[in-house]
């Protein structure tokens, strides 16, 4: 795949991003965009995950010599979708909105990795999903709240035996 083509690298274990993919219609203006699965192009998966992409935590969208990750991803997609069915109509209402985007990515991404252990296809989807709730719970935290949480001191002081009262 050259760099110049335009794809959609997804993982094709996951039914959500394959039903995802199947379901999508992009409008013509966009010129052909591949949909490619990861698990089919392990040079291309190894060549974005060097550039510090986590394929395992969002689909990767390739487009005029951009990449757009995660919720970002899937925003620049609801741009592009035609509105052309249900799915389509809702997925553009929804995820046209880049705030809206950010802040629902991590319950998909949440929803994937707790279908994928079900389903037996990842061995370390369990630390994922945990990764993912934390991940969840510290982005509604501004930026000042979470390094207000991280450099006040313990709220309970150890007691010295020599202290006690």
């Amino acid at each position: 795949m050259q760099s110049d083509e335009n794809y959609l690298l997804y993982d094709g274990d996951c039914p959500f991003c394959s039903n995802y993919v199947r379901m999508m219609r992009l409008r013509k203006a966009a010129g052909p965009i591949a949909m490619l699965n990861m698990r089919d192009h392990p040079d291309l998966a190894a060549h974005h995950r060097a550039q510090g992409y986590d394929l395992n935590q969002g689909m990767l969208l390739h487009l005029d010599g951009r990449d757009y990750w995660g919720a970002d991803a899937i925003h620049r997609l609801a741009l592009l979708s035609t509105g052309s069915d249900v799915f389509n109509r809702l997925n553009a209402t929804i995820f046209s909105n880049a705030c809206l985007s950010k802040a629902l990515y991590p319950f998909m991404r949440t929803g994937r990795s707790l279908t994928l252990t079900l389903l037996g296809k990842k061995k370390d989807a369990l630390t994922r999903l945990r990764r993912n709730f934390r991940t969840m719970l510290t982005a509604r935290r501004t930026p000042a709240e979470r390094s207000f949480a991280s450099s006040r001191p313990a709220t309970r002081k150890p007691i010295h035996p020599d202290n006690r009262n």
